[in-house]
């Protein structure tokens, strides 16, 4: 379960219209899933942002840089001690 305070309205939402048992709670709520997806979206955004077009390389660039983005999140959150699994 994540314990920050950011997206706290958002996990609310998100289970009172789905339930907590929902896949949608799960995503939500789950560091790693969550981490995933935040990183596809900032790295998607930035390299469209750069003025590169989409083509061939972003089909690897992309995700190879949102798992990275999210592996390096959740190592700064386990050595930190904080968020919680």
């Amino acid at each position: 379960m994540i314990w920050d305070d950011l997206a706290s309205p958002v996990r609310a939402w998100v289970i009172g219209r789905w339930g907590p048992q929902s896949k949608a709670a799960t995503l939500v709520s789950c560091p790693w899933c969550l981490s995933w997806w935040w990183a596809l979206a900032w790295w998607g955004c930035g390299y469209l942002a750069s003025g590169h077009p989409l083509d061939v390389t972003a089909l690897w660039a992309i995700p190879a840089g949102a798992l990275t983005i999210s592996y390096l999140y959740a190592a700064a959150q386990a050595r930190l001690g904080i968020g919680g699994a």
